[in-house]
């Protein structure tokens, strides 16, 4: 989550992960949402901005990192460090070809 986060803050990136550590949630925050966690649903709803995400999780896909559409991440104790930075270092290209291309519709 801490690569993640400074990754998505280094290209400009409103992605806000969340959660208790192997299993964590991102909100992609819509212009002007409030910082902070997201507490439930309707707090979801009206701070996610779902296009955006759409757009980071096409990215993310030609990078070959899969992220889920409702926004879960999964890492499992099979996942060595080694893994943890390849996903990282493609993240870090599909953030910085989101930030080039995205443009609101």
């Amino acid at each position: 989550m801490n690569g993640l986060l400074a990754l998505a803050d280094q290209h400009g990136v409103p992605l806000r992960p969340q959660g208790p550590g192997l299993v964590f949630h991102c909100t992609m925050l819509k212009p002007g949402a409030v910082e902070g966690p997201v507490r439930d649903y309707r707090d979801y709803v009206r701070r996610h901005d779902s296009a955006r995400w759409a757009h980071l999780r096409r990215c993310l896909l030609e990078e070959g990192v899969r992220a889920i559409e409702r926004g879960l991440w999964f890492i499992s104790f099979a996942h060595t460090a080694a893994d943890i930075e390849e996903t990282l270092r493609r993240v870090a290209r599909a953030f910085f070809r989101h930030a080039t291309d995205w443009k609101y519709p």
